[in-house]
This record gives structure tokens, sequence and C-alpha cells, in this order.
């Protein structure tokens, strides 16, 4: 048996939390290590960090607008899949899906992973596919970050 709606009518999948309206873009991770807190310290001043729950905006007139994030594991990609269609059914209440945002886990993703990121990321209005960041486990997140992430803030300050 599939997953039956929250009595709201809103996904059951991850927790919804009533969100005050924001002009930041709020980052959601589809699990746990999704990669939301490395993309928010690229443009901190853009970017909200959700965590792994849903922003409800108390404004339907201005509703959240959000992008999903995961790791391009097959995990995240399958978390990723299960929100996506939960989004599909119109089980986000009161938010905006701008995209989402998968990033690599590794330097040489396996090819089956980034054929499967580019298949669930079709069922978005945007896919922004980011690549992997090292040393970001042993030294921090860098000052500089790769061009992926400039992009991705930019495309998203002209919708």
């Amino acid at each position: 048996m599939g997953e039956q709606p929250e009595p709201s009518g809103l996904t059951g999948l991850i927790p919804a939390f009533d969100a005050r309206p924001t002009r930041r873009v709020w980052l959601v991770a589809a699990h746990g290590g999704a990669g939301c807190t490395t993309i928010r310290r690229s443009a901190m001043d853009f970017y909200a960090d959700a965590g792994r729950a849903l922003p409800l905006s108390v404004d339907p007139a201005e509703p959240s607008r959000i992008v999903l994030c995961a790791m391009c594991t097959g995990r995240g990609l399958e978390s990723l899949r299960g929100l996506l269609a939960e989004w599909d059914a119109g089980r986000f209440g009161p938010t905006r899906l701008l995209g989402v945002a998968v990033t690599m886990p590794h330097a040489r993703t396996p090819r089956q992973l980034r054929k499967g990121c580019l298949l669930v990321g079709s069922a978005a209005p945007a896919l922004w596919r980011l690549p992997y960041i090292g040393g970001l486990d042993l030294d921090g997140f860098p000052d500089k970050y790769p061009a992926a992430y400039r992009r991705m803030t930019a495309d998203l300050e002209n919708l």
C-alpha cells in the first residue's frame, strides 16, 4: 500500500511548519545530508534552510518559494523522487517549487547515478546539478564556491 496523505492533504513524508513570507528561497532537504547547509553558505542572504521540513506560508497570497535538495546517491534520489511525487499530487500546500538541487557526492559520480539525477530531476520545474566540493569534510566551507552555485543563485534571482 502507498503512503496515505495527511488529513490536511499535505505530504506525510516530511513535517511542515508555518513560515512567514520572505524574499529568501527556502532549501528543503529530501533526506539527511542533502547539502542544504552548503548551498545556503554559498549565498547566506539569499537562502533560508528549512532542514527536513516544508515551510508553509502563513499568507497564501505569498507562497513559500522552495528548492528541494538531495545528494546524488540512491537513497537521496529515491527520497527526492518521493517528494516530487507528493508535489505533483498537490500535497505541498502554500508553496511554490522552483526546482531541485542535486549535489554530487564524489568527484567522479557513477554514470548510473548521474543518469538517475537527470531522470528524477526531469519531474521538477528546474534542475541544478552541483559539483562535489573537495575538502568540505575536513577543511570546512570554501571561501569561493564553484560556478554552478553562483549560476543556481542567478537563475533563482531571475524567477
